[in-house]
């Protein structure tokens, strides 16, 4: 979820473990970055909080840490 006017949007971590509330959070799509989040201490799991710092992120945007700059690999199909 977006939420433009107040400025944040709500990510599902799905399995993977939240990352820690301050850690910056690049927005993906179609491999260009669309937006700075900073992560909230506001989790409900899978679900977390983050503030839209810069940039204009979208429904279906890929989530990475900021360091990495690159969007989760995808699992290889099973043999």
């Amino acid at each position: 979820m977006v939420d433009s006017l107040h400025r944040f949007v709500l990510v599902d971590a799905g399995s993977a473990s939240a990352p820690a509330a301050g850690r910056d959070v690049v927005t993906l799509r179609d491999k260009r970055r669309t937006a700075l989040l900073r992560v909230t201490a506001e989790t409900r799991p899978p679900y977390v909080a983050m503030d839209i710092l810069e940039g204009e992120p979208a429904l279906g945007d890929q989530a990475a840490l900021e360091e990495s700059r690159e969007p989760p690999a995808e699992a290889p199909d099973a043999p």
